[in-house]
């Protein structure tokens, strides 16, 4: 019978895994970028947000409902401008 060696051998997956986890954080950065910028562009993004909000199940009912009645809802436009800052930021910061 033939000895196999026991010696463990290294992955050589380490820059692979760099390179692939650089290529997701740019794939993902460029999406961000591009989802606020179609916000930006939306000239009625702020009335399509308080109309989305509005229909949401979520603001009628559960948890953060009262948030959404006390915060959101009265100030739409406020929280449209930092929906649209936070889609964008991120996409810049990769």
């Amino acid at each position: 019978m033939r000895a196999t060696p026991t010696a463990q051998r290294l992955p050589r997956s380490g820059k692979v895994a760099l390179a692939a986890s650089a290529v997701i954080q740019a794939v993902l950065g460029i999406e961000f970028v591009l989802s606020g910028l179609s916000k930006v562009a939306d000239s009625a993004f702020a009335a399509h947000f308080r109309a989305f909000v509005q229909a949401s199940p979520g603001s009628h009912r559960g948890i953060v409902a009262p948030l959404v009645q006390l915060l959101v809802l009265p100030h739409a436009a406020v929280a449209a401008e930092v929906a649209t800052t936070r889609s964008w930021a991120p996409g810049l910061s990769c």
